[in-house]
């Protein structure tokens, strides 16, 4: 079931990494709503001046999908790590 976020309040926010933290978004729900957003660019009539805010609200968007992977990828070498341990 799909969520109702408040995208435009999430990221105009001062931080909007930290805000999409805050709000406990998923990497799914971030990543989806990026792709719309790069689906909407390129599909679109639309002037600079929005252009350069889609971009700045995908660059944030980019940044918190990367910080989510970040934490994945550290969780599972983790798991590695302490398997690896315990077979010794």
């Amino acid at each position: 079931m799909k969520r109702d976020i408040n995208w435009i309040e999430i990221l105009n926010s001062e931080d909007a990494v930290q805000s999409m933290h805050n709000a406990n978004i998923s990497f799914e729900e971030a990543y989806s709503y990026l792709q719309d957003l790069v689906n909407s660019q390129e599909n679109a009539n639309i002037s600079l001046e929005d252009s350069i805010k889609n971009y700045k609200l995908g660059r944030s968007l980019v940044d918190y999908c990367e910080q989510v992977l970040d934490k994945a990828r550290h969780t599972i070498e983790d798991v590695v790590e302490s398997e690896t341990n315990s077979t010794k």
